[in-house]
């Protein structure tokens, strides 16, 4: 295998759940999962066709896991940074594709131009990636929940007498005491 699929180019329409089923998961996934083994993992986006029940029920009759994925973090996805590569290679290129075809064939020319190297350097930086971004959701909580108590006491204050705001604790299981107005 070498370490990647070749490019599979989608040659007309929008991609439906159905069509992502049926020309991607059944022909390329499952039989690229089925070489990988156990320990297999799908990652893919939230993208509507990705997480359609359809799609959804495909994997778990398959035995394939997918990777769970937080909602608008393309920059966590390593297939972002390699679309980026491409375009900008097809992008340099002193003659632009003119029509569709042209385009999609230059679009497999420069997949098979990355070098595996990099490929494999995107994969690695995952895990740092993720611990970023547990770091910066940790961070927004603490911002969120601070100008959220400051909302709370600046609206209360001004209708009613804030007695209480807990210092930790989680928003859904918050209990703000207010006494009532004067």
């Amino acid at each position: 295998m070498g370490g990647r699929t070749a490019l599979h180019v989608l040659a007309r329409g929008s991609l439906t759940a159905i069509r992502y089923r049926d020309e991607i998961l059944r022909p390329l996934v499952r039989p690229y999962a089925g070489a990988v083994g156990p320990g297999f993992l799908l990652m893919q986006d939230n993208a509507r066709p990705h997480v359609a029940g359809v799609c959804q029920q495909f994997l778990q009759d398959e035995g394939i896991d997918a990777m769970d994925w937080p909602a608008c973090s393309p920059d966590l996805n390593p297939i972002e940074h390699i679309w980026d590569i491409m375009s900008r290679s097809i992008h340099q290129r002193h003659v632009a594709p003119q029509t569709v075809q042209e385009l999609a064939d230059a679009l497999v020319q420069v997949w098979e131009e990355i070098p595996q190297e990099t490929i494999r350097h995107l994969i690695r930086s995952m895990p740092r990636h993720q611990k970023t971004l547990r770091a910066f959701i940790q961070n927004s909580m603490g911002l969120w929940k601070t100008t959220l108590e400051a909302n709370f006491k600046a609206h209360c204050t001004s209708q009613h007498q804030v007695q209480h705001i807990p210092r930790r604790c989680s928003v859904p299981a918050a209990v703000l005491h207010r006494s009532e107005p004067p």
